[in-house]
């Protein structure tokens, strides 16, 4: 009855509980994503209700695929990514948690918007700069793009108003809601530049986790899907750009990378002949 997107979305581990992320069904009719949490034991796990809105979008007008879902722990604080689920009107408004990222206290459940404008954000990391995050979001076609989230300021990164990308389907770029393109660049219309974008010219990428490397500053891990590619990308954060990246294709697609402290191991989730591939540190 319902499509195959309705399904868990993140998943991670903090102080010994599950959170997992997931589209939740509202009577049937709509839908939104929701938190729940379980203390983690490998034999059974039992689930509650950490987080959920009672805003949600019509089911027959939903995107359900572009529904966010990434977490981000940093203490008490929880990162989240919530997706657009196709509207246009909702990323920018600021009264409404679709096209957001926002920040949960886990204690209070109280939560607050960092950044607008969003379309599908699928990876979320820390930095070596304190005031910022880094954030990989599925935009338009050809549109993909890696963003830097301001910790200090509630910034507008665009969609669905401004985009390097085009409509799926519409090779022209002038096709939109009531005729409207795509704005660019951003910031000529007031919203934030992404720091990289996969643009018209390159092959559809599909960008989708991120994450440090260890031991070089600046430097970061992304994955992708239907580029199968890891990239290595390094960050200036005096202009706000990658200042150069490099690409490897795996010839499978790349759903996440996680890094393992002990073992000093990444683990990338594979997709095609689903399966778990080892990364060590490239300078090793």
């Amino acid at each position: 009855r319902f499509s195959g997107q309705d399904s868990i979305k993140g998943a991670v581990i903090h102080e010994n509980k599950l959170y997992v992320s997931f589209v939740e069904n509202e009577l049937d009719t709509c839908v939104n994503i929701q938190i729940a949490v379980g203390d983690f034991d490998l034999d059974k796990i039992v689930f509650k209700n950490f987080f959920s809105t009672s805003e949600c979008v019509e089911r027959e007008v939903a995107t359900i695929q572009h529904a966010g879902g990434k977490m981000l722990f940093d203490n008490k604080d929880l990162f989240f990514t919530v997706g657009s689920f196709g509207t246009h009107k909702e990323p920018q408004d600021s009264d409404s948690i679709f096209g957001k990222t926002i920040k949960i206290n886990t204690e209070t459940k109280s939560w607050k918007v960092i950044s607008l404008g969003h379309k599908n954000s699928q990876g979320l990391s820390f930095t070596d700069n304190n005031n910022y995050i880094i954030q990989t979001e599925h935009g338009p076609r050809f549109g993909d793009e890696i963003n830097l989230i301001d910790l200090n300021e509630v910034k507008n990164y665009g969609y669905p108003v401004a985009s390097y990308g085009i409509h799926y389907g519409d090779l022209t770029g002038n096709n939109f809601v009531e005729n409207k393109p795509f704005y660019k660049p951003h910031k000529e219309y007031g919203f934030e530049e992404p720091i990289y974008y996969w643009s018209s010219e390159m092959n559809s990428n599909g960008i989708s986790s991120i994450i440090e490397k260890q031991g070089e500053e600046n430097v970061f891990y992304a994955t992708s899907l239907n580029g199968n590619n890891l990239y290595e990308l390094k960050v200036n954060f005096s202009e706000l750009k990658v200042s150069s990246i490099l690409s490897f294709n795996l010839r499978n697609r790349i759903r996440d990378i996680i890094y393992d402290i002990e073992l000093d191991l990444y683990f990338l989730l594979l997709e095609e002949n689903p399966s778990i591939a080892i990364l060590r540190n490239m300078s090793d």
